[in-house]
């Protein structure tokens, strides 16, 4: 959630989306560093600015943020409600990754912690040595509400040119928190090129008007899987009583057991994805590690 409203209130809960499958549908994942696909992705909301910040200092912090990425051996990482303080700090402690930035609060004095500039808002690290591009949008808001926008690093990810993004939704956004916006811009800056999407989407999950959008990918991106999307001990009892394959439920990531957190790639470029949260005791979110195997889209 913003900074400014950090209340949980969300819109009652949707059934979940079903995808039915033959009754041999595979068991829950398991995700280590050991086992898990070669391209790794983390997202994370790791409230900067707000009452739920952390209380390590900002060396510790960095610290702590850089160990949950060299164990996941993450490629893309994908970060919200993220002060600029913590970012130059983790830009400068992680080398061997290129690091974009965009504020979406000129002032936010939670910030002040980690740096006497209080600028507040988004960032992605890529894993590679080539420059990335930076790519901007801003989301559309009733006035008198926190900014949103979408943050987008295109660069070189596991050898393949690939859009990494961070985005923070609002439920303020209607009818879907932004997701419409967000996938307008990801279908104009990705054409054809492999997707990964982090985002704090401000609902549950299962909430088909909010993840449709996304879902449904874009022109030249084709549809998005969801990087949890197969976790069998996190489907719901509607999912599990279909005989579901993919249900848009997941481990829960917030208060409540609730997901908020996702990590979205397009289905057309990676498979076996898997999906796990965990707890660093950094924020009121856990964080979202992700990962999948590349997939060769057909010629032609």
């Amino acid at each position: 959630m913003g900074f400014w409203k950090r209340c949980l209130a969300a819109a009652a809960a949707t059934a979940a989306m079903v995808v039915l499958a033959p009754a041999t549908a595979g068991r829950a994942d398991v995700v280590t560093p050991a086992t898990a696909g070669p391209i790794r992705t983390i997202s994370y909301n790791v409230c900067g600015a707000s009452a739920c910040q952390s209380t390590l200092g900002l060396s510790a912090w960095t610290t702590a943020i850089k160990r949950e990425i060299t164990a996941w051996d993450a490629d893309a990482v994908m970060l919200q409600e993220l002060c600029i303080g913590q970012w130059v700090a983790l830009r400068d402690n992680l080398p061997g990754y290129r690091a974009v930035w965009t504020s979406t609060v000129l002032e936010a004095d939670g910030c002040r912690k980690w740096n006497a500039d209080a600028r507040f808002g988004l960032g992605v690290l890529v894993k590679t040595s080539s420059p990335v591009d930076r790519l901007v949008g801003n989301l559309s808001v009733p006035s008198g509400e926190e900014n949103r926008s979408v943050l987008c690093a295109r660069g070189a990810v596991d050898g393949r040119t690939t859009l990494a993004c961070s985005t923070h939704l609002a439920q303020y956004i209607k009818p879907d928190n932004g997701t419409s916006q967000l996938m307008a811009y990801v279908g104009q800056w990705a054409g054809t090129s492999p997707v990964l999407i982090g985002a704090d989407v401000n609902a549950d999950s299962f909430t088909s008007s909010v993840v449709g959008p996304i879902r449904a990918g874009a022109a030249g991106t084709g549809r998005f899987a969801e990087v949890d999307e197969n976790d069998r001990d996190h489907f719901s009892a509607e999912c599990l009583a279909a005989g579901a394959r993919e249900c848009d439920t997941g481990e829960g990531t917030i208060a409540g057991g609730r997901k908020f957190d996702d990590i979205f790639v397009t289905s057309a470029d990676f498979h076996t994805v898997r999906g796990d949260a965990v707890e660093p005791g950094l924020s009121d979110h856990r964080l979202l590690r992700g990962a999948a195997s590349a997939e060769a889209r057909p010629a032609g």
